[in-house]
């Protein structure tokens, strides 16, 4: 299996006026890239879900999951081996997707989240796959 990151999102600085999270730093999107583009969804629905697809090139995407729960499910397109992350009461959480990671995000509860890419998306870059 491809190595993702998946997790709490560490604090760059906290003090008595503010917390500060470190999101995305430079070249933190994905593959030591920047960030080419963010798309936010607040809410998504409970029930629904978003991906289903892989990047068949070298394109990341990172999901920065700031409230729900729901369970992100991978697939790796070389292998298929699958595996799953469950997202729940820890936020923000990140997880980075590697190119030719199949993903899918099933929201459990209405969640809010950006997501952002190294690539702009295309027809050629979002390829369906069966990761259910």
């Amino acid at each position: 299996m491809r190595e993702f990151f998946a997790g709490v999102v560490p604090i760059g600085h906290s003090d008595q006026r503010r917390t500060i999270y470190d999101l995305i730093a430079a070249g933190d999107a994905g593959g030591g890239r920047g960030l080419y583009n963010l798309a936010y969804f607040a809410p998504m629905r409970a029930g629904c879900s978003i991906g289903n697809h892989y990047h068949p090139g070298d394109m990341w995407e990172t999901y920065l999951i700031f409230s729900g729960e729901g369970v992100m499910h991978f697939k790796d397109m070389d292998t298929g081996e699958k595996t799953q992350i469950r997202v729940e009461r820890e936020y923000p959480f990140k997880i980075t997707v590697p190119p030719r990671m199949g993903h899918t995000l099933v929201a459990t509860t209405e969640m809010s989240l950006l997501i952002g890419a190294t690539d702009a998306p295309t027809a050629d870059n979002m390829l369906k796959a069966d990761v259910l």
